[in-house]
């Protein structure tokens, strides 16, 4: 069976992504790769951007990069998506992880742009400025999540009860009686 499976390391993609769209933690990329059976698993993360990530690609790898970068116009951050297939990378691995780019996608939604490099010198923050210049600019940075101004904070009327406060001692004497 050839389908991506999110399942298995789920909790680690996610808190993965999770960092490298905060702004607020220092890491800012994370390579996935494959495991057996096809589950996509975290394979490193880091802090050193770009320059760092790039080091994590393998002639023998099919992976999956994303990476936290400044964008080109207003220096807040952005996110892309690297699909890296190496050149030593046999035809049936290539066509099936092909085929699991749509739900890599949509895993990592976030990721304003995609690059797919087909050499090393491919990568590079100009090449990510320039993929980053063709998508329009988010209109706010992803990782602040604000409620609007038209919609009300639902709150709640609960408040604990104290037995001992609420019932009367002789009624709950007559209660344990009919029992």
């Amino acid at each position: 069976m050839n389908a991506l499976n999110l399942d298995t390391y789920g909790l680690s993609l996610i808190t993965a992504k999770e960092d490298i769209l905060n702004d607020r933690i220092s890491t800012d990329w994370a390579v996935f790769t494959y495991e057996r059976k096809w589950s996509l698993k975290l394979m490193d993360s880091g802090v050193g951007g770009l320059e760092e990530l790039t080091k994590k690609f393998s002639k023998n790898l099919v992976l999956y990069g994303l990476c936290r970068v400044p964008d080109p116009h207003t220096q807040g951050p952005r996110c892309v998506l690297i699909y890296w297939v190496g050149e030593n990378v046999d035809a049936p691995r290539k066509e099936i992880s092909a085929q699991h780019l749509p739900a890599i996608r949509r895993f990592f939604k976030e990721a304003s742009a995609m690059l797919r490099p087909q050499r090393m010198e491919d990568i590079s923050q100009e090449a990510v400025t320039l993929a980053l210049s063709k998508v329009p600019r988010p209109a706010r940075s992803f990782h602040r999540r604000r409620i609007p101004a038209s919609h009300e904070v639902v709150g709640t009327n609960y408040t604990k009860t104290n037995p001992a406060i609420e019932m009367k001692f002789s009624m709950r004497d007559s209660f344990w009686q009919r029992k």
